[in-house]
């Protein structure tokens, strides 16, 4: 049997056949519940469109103000770039440098790489630097946070109503539809795009042997992936479905092909996309420790000290992060203040505390609560990013409130720290190999993999 038609899960580690779906149907995991593959199919106008009108809104959203603030005759305005460089000339580099990747730099490469590939494969033919393009294209995606940059606006505007008028811009608007736009984008399977390549080069008579997947035999206990949204609960007289340790088999983490692992010793990459074949996360144990450990110590600073300094005619004040959730609440935006305590306080710690207890379970090979540990930490995963929300909203204000003597703000050294807290947990996260959940009771399953083969 070949490859082409099993997927295993990247979560649990469990091996299925491909399933035909219905429309609007998804197969999700029998043993963790995790969506395996949708029904739809990559419609590749659709996406070119996607692409080309994100260019559009984020050229208009960057020429454009953000907003405009006002006290009395003085009028200040910014855009992405003059909030990124106010805030490099306010001591924060780190803030800048952070804000530029992830609302400009990361967006604006998106949208040019999703162009660059999709068009040459509209017209039958695989773009130069394919798989280069599809890694970063990969790589990037946790990064682009312009939706939590679009909610950090809103809270900035609440946050100036007691000091001045401040005015929504063009730039806002055209963020918001950049926001719509990208997560639309996003959510495309990169696989299908992977496939699509494989075959135009088949068909145009290209190396088999370098873009086909290897075969297998594989038993016929393999269960097929077809259980339609939303998931019904898994009877406990159905067998669990195979993994792919037991079975050989290896998936690829860059572009999910399936292949037979050898047994000959050395490293090995994919045939399709080069990316280096390993059973687990080499070492995923201890970076992730490392990483939350560091993020755990910068937490304490990042809520004591305060993250930014308002001054006015009247007088000045330090603000935490915790004064500002309390700010908002007194001014009547409970709202907003419940969403950046969420986003801002609570979240990290959060993280920091479920992240400890999958690593002590992994590390003690737990075979409690399994399901539920693999959806905490597809939970830790998602809300991951949506931390950064205060670190757009100093930055914002830094750069709009430029008044003199009237007003002014600076940076506080607890905005760096908590800049830090967000990007350790975020890699403590990615460092984590949820698979080595389900690896309790069984053999240790070692990082590296020996070279994978073809059958005959």
């Amino acid at each position: 049997m070949s490859t082409t038609h099993l997927i295993i899960c990247e979560f649990c580690d469990s091996v299925y056949r491909r399933a035909p779906l219905q429309e609007r149907a998804v197969a999700r995991c029998s043993r963790c519940s995790v969506v395996l593959h949708h029904a739809s199919r990559a419609d590749l106008d659709a996406m070119l469109a996607l692409a080309l009108a994100a260019l559009i809104v984020l050229a208009v959203a960057n020429a454009y103000p953000l907003m405009t603030l006002s006290v009395g005759s003085k009028h200040s305005e910014a855009t992405l770039w003059r909030m990124i460089v106010d805030t490099y000339d306010s001591n924060v580099a780190p803030i800048a440098v952070v804000a530029a990747l992830t609302v400009f730099f990361f967006p604006l490469l998106q949208a040019c790489l999703y162009a660059y590939v999709l068009l040459p494969l509209r017209r039958g033919r695989v773009p130069a630097a394919f798989v280069g393009v599809m890694h970063a294209l990969r790589q990037m995606q946790p990064w682009t946070m312009v939706e939590v940059f679009m909610l950090g606006l809103l809270v900035a505007v609440v946050k100036l109503g007691d000091m001045a008028t401040a005015v929504p811009g063009i730039g806002l608007w055209g963020f918001a539809v950049l926001t719509f736009l990208l997560t639309v984008l996003n959510s495309a399977d990169l696989e299908e795009l992977w496939a699509r390549a494989a075959a135009i080069e088949l068909a145009a008579g290209g190396d088999e042997d370098h873009l086909r997947p290897l075969p297998v035999e594989a038993p016929p206990e393999l269960l097929d992936a077809d259980a339609a949204t939303p998931a019904p609960p898994v009877p406990r007289r159905i067998a669990a479905p195979p993994r792919a340790a037991d079975l050989g088999l290896i998936g690829c983490t860059g572009c999910g092909l399936v292949l037979r692992a050898g047994r000959s010793g050395g490293s090995t990459y994919c045939p399709r996309c080069d990316q280096a074949l390993r059973r687990r996360k080499p070492d995923g144990h201890r970076r992730s420790w490392a990483f939350l450990i560091a993020a755990a110590i910068l937490y304490v600073p990042a809520n004591v000290l305060p993250v930014m300094r308002t001054s006015t005619l009247l007088d000045s004040q330090n603000n935490t992060i915790l004064s500002g959730v309390v700010e908002l609440w007194e001014n009547g935006a409970w709202d907003l203040a419940v969403i950046v305590f969420t986003a801002s306080i609570a979240v990290p710690l959060v993280k920091i505390s479920c992240m400890a207890l999958l690593l002590v379970g992994s590390g003690r090979r737990s075979l409690r609560w399994q399901r539920e540990r693999t959806r905490i930490y597809r939970l830790v995963e998602f809300i991951g990013r949506w931390s950064m929300l205060d670190v757009f909203v100093v930055a914002l204000l830094l750069s709009l409130v430029r008044f003199g003597i009237l007003a002014q703000v600076q940076a506080g050294a607890g905005i760096v720290a908590f800049c830090a807290v967000v990007v350790l947990t975020m890699l403590a996260t990615m460092s984590y190999d949820p698979r080595t959940i389900w690896d309790a009771g069984r053999p240790a399953v070692p990082a590296r993999q020996p070279e994978a083969v073809a059958t005959s």
